[in-house]
Parts: C-alpha cells; sequence; structure tokens
C-alpha cells in the first residue's frame, strides 16, 4: 500500500522526486488524474512540461498513464506502474512504450516547447537510445524513493 500510495499521490512528488519540479492534478472522477507535470531531468537543464491523463485502479495496484503532450522527439508516450506481491514485499514493473516522431515527417505543433533535429544528436538510434535512458533514469529514481519510503515509513501501533 505505501509504494502504491507514493506513486498515485502525483500532486507530493515535487517534495519527494528531484527531477519533478511542479506538478498540477485534477481529479474530476474517482481513480482519473488529469496532470500536467514540469520535469528538468533533461541533460540540457530544460524544464519541460507533459500533460496526460493516469487512470488508478487501487484494488488491482495498477497505474495506467497516456501523456497528452509530450516534449519532442516524442511522439506519443504510454506506460504503467504494476505492482505484484510476492514473497519478501513487493514487486514494482514500470513499463513505458514510446513513439519517436519520424525525422522525415514534418510535424508542426504550435504548443511543442524545444525543437529537435535529429541530424542534431546523432541520428534515430542515438536519439532512441538517449530517450530510453532518459525516461529509465527517472522511473528508476522513482521507483528506489518509493521503495525507500516504504521501507523507511513509520507504522503507527494501534
Amino acid at each position: 500500500e505505501l509504494v502504491y500510495d507514493f506513486l498515485h499521490r502525483i500532486q507530493d512528488w515535487p517534495e519527494r522526486l528531484p527531477h519533478i519540479d511542479a506538478v498540477d492534478v485534477r481529479q474530476d472522477a474517482p481513480g482519473v488524474q488529469i496532470t500536467a507535470v514540469d520535469t528538468s531531468a533533461a541533460p540540457d537543464g530544460l524544464t519541460r512540461t507533459t500533460r496526460g491523463v493516469r487512470l488508478c485502479f487501487p484494488a488491482a495496484a495498477r497505474i495506467v498513464y497516456k501523456e497528452l503532450l509530450t516534449p519532442a522527439p516524442i511522439a506519443a508516450h504510454t506506460g504503467e506502474w504494476s505492482l505484484t506481491p510476492d514473497g519478501d514485499g513487493v514487486r514494482v514493473v514500470c513499463a513505458q512504450q514510446v513513439l519517436l516522431h519520424d525525422p522525415h515527417t514534418p510535424h508542426n505543433r504550435q504548443d511543442r516547447q524545444d525543437r529537435w533535429d535529429p541530424g542534431a544528436a546523432g541520428g534515430l538510434a542515438e536519439t532512441r537510445r538517449q530517450v530510453r535512458t532518459r525516461l529509465g533514469h527517472a522511473s528508476t529514481r522513482t521507483l528506489h524513493l518509493a521503495g525507500w519510503r516504504a521501507r523507511t515509513a513509520v507504522r503507527r501501533l494501534r
């Protein structure tokens, strides 16, 4: 429950995760979170904003999400946090799917916060590696801090 609570309470992430600067979350219906997240995990030091929707299933210990506004070079980004009890505690998996913009197809979004030149980054293979590394590091940091918080939580005795 403690790990799920950490992942679910996205509004607390700016105080809990070093790569999150700000979060705005609206919950119009139980289990549905509409989010805007400012992240500064990029190597260039720029803050990037993503907007998305998260569907939270506490009974199934799952949170699935879809980003609706993504930074370049990402065209689409979905993911899932899933928690499964095991003999020693809980196993947490973060699975993500990312679609990169085709560098040969112009994408003309007025709300794009940054520009992407696939040639400057060493081509599509290097861009894929950078995106995978950046998202992987952010997810790993989140999982480590969620685990630390669960292990160090003060339990109330009744």
